[in-house]
């Protein structure tokens, strides 16, 4: 059974992990905070792989297709039931990318119940990652402290970021990394084609998912990097594998040759929504 302090510092950690942290420039550690796709805070002086390759953020989509008015559907999410197959550490850094997106997109769209469901399913697959190692008894304190506190736990939830990326770096297990950005960023790929079908282009779904090709390329460059930094193994092998998908997503994107965005439809993107469709369930299989 994980403690009551532990939930609480995973729910924050696992949430901030597809969220990223998006802290301010403030003299002092509470309030005032302005979010930044960025994920970085100047104060501290910290920045990690979502600023130097302007990584996707789920949560972005997430907030897009509220602002949109798109209902909240449980079917787009993965069921919670399925947690149990996945053996392979490869497998549970993909699965836990997807749990924790569909956490964000459950608490984006104010659904208590299923974000609880996620949490629990997030820090199940974290504890068999070991990542949750890296948290401090002060951290946790905090968290609990200010759990009440939007904009205190803003902060703290950005020490908790950094707090894991530090020790998937110390452990020499960043190949996890790419993999846990990937499926986040995916399954929110997953979760907007799903509401494109049948929308019209004045809804400007087709136009968000046109930008998204942008959030692919720096994604593949990323994967890219880390590969080329380590040496030939089986790591390398399975980032190599996941990275050639995405590289399959980008040709159906660069096949898209219309300059006119007001007029994107399912027609230009259905191959790629399919491509999309295609790498979920092989992330999720």
């Amino acid at each position: 059974m994980i403690k009551k302090s532990l939930f609480y510092s995973m729910i924050i950690s696992f949430t901030i992990l597809v969220i990223s942290c998006n802290s301010s420039n403030e003299k002092n550690q509470t309030s005032n905070s302005n979010n930044t796709t960025n994920g970085y805070d100047s104060a501290q002086g910290k920045s990690f792989v979502y600023t130097k390759y302007k990584l996707p953020l789920s949560v972005e989509v997430y907030k897009f297709l509220k602002t949109k008015n798109v209902q909240f559907n449980k079917q787009y999410l993965l069921g919670i039931n399925s947690q149990d197959k996945y053996f392979t550490e490869e497998k549970r850094a993909l699965a836990l990318g997807t749990y924790s997106s569909d956490l964000v997109f459950a608490t984006i769209f104010d659904q208590s119940q299923e974000a609880v469901e996620y949490f629990d399913v997030s820090i199940e697959l974290a504890h068999k990652l070991d990542i949750e190692d890296g948290y401090s008894t002060n951290l946790l304190d905090k968290a609990y402290k200010n759990i009440e506190n939007s904009d205190s736990l803003n902060y703290i939830a950005g020490e908790a970021y950094w707090k894991t990326c530090t020790n998937l770096e110390k452990n020499d297990r960043t190949n996890i990394l790419p993999l846990i950005v990937m499926s986040s960023w995916l399954e929110s790929m997953h979760t907007l084609s799903k509401a494109s079908i049948g929308s019209s282009s004045e809804t400007g779904l087709f136009i968000e998912l046109d930008n998204q090709k942008e959030n692919l390329v720096n994604l593949i460059a990323y994967f890219k990097d880390v590969i080329s930094t380590q040496k030939k193994s089986e790591l390398t092998e399975v980032l190599e594998k996941w990275a050639n998908k995405l590289d399959q997503i980008l040709a159906k994107y660069n096949e898209i040759k219309t300059t006119d965005k007001s007029n994107l439809g399912i027609e230009q993107f259905e191959n790629v929504i399919f491509q999309i469709e295609d790498l979920r369930s092989q992330i999720i299989e």
